[in-house]
């Protein structure tokens, strides 16, 4: 019975050392993510973009998680680069999707648009007041 216990035991320590490595490296990831090139130019991007601010209500301030899908691909001169922000402006709240690249070693927003939170169509931010549907719809 004591050998019995003993193994339930470290299993038992097994499991916590488990649970509190994956959040640890949860955590690191998530704040090298933080300082990454592409999210401080999205970033700055959402919160000093006009159109953002008069569409949600300035002060814009943005989440500090990218939603959906953060991936991107870079070396020291080229890369490209895919996130989502939730933006909340005095007003309202959205999503602002940009799409980065980088090019001779400057990230650039190539595509950006805003879906504002309980509204259908998808804003360009890029091209001043051009609304299209949102293309998951």
């Amino acid at each position: 019975m004591t050998r019995r216990r003993f193994f339930k035991k470290r299993y038992l320590i097994y499991l916590l050392v488990g649970i509190v490595g994956t959040a640890t490296i949860g955590t690191w990831v998530h704040f090298e993510t933080l300082r990454t090139e592409p999210y401080q130019v999205a970033l700055n991007f959402v919160t000093s973009n006009r159109a953002v601010g008069q569409r949600l209500g300035s002060p814009v301030k943005s989440s500090l998680r990218p939603l959906g899908n953060l991936r991107w691909t870079y070396d020291d001169q080229s890369g490209s680069a895919h996130l989502e922000l939730l933006a909340t402006g005095s007003i309202r709240s959205g999503t602002v999707a940009l799409d980065l690249t980088k090019s001779a070693g400057v990230w650039t927003v190539a595509e950006a648009s805003l879906r504002i939170t309980d509204q259908e169509a998808e804003i360009s931010l890029l091209e001043r007041d051009q609304v299209r549907p949102h293309p998951f719809e």
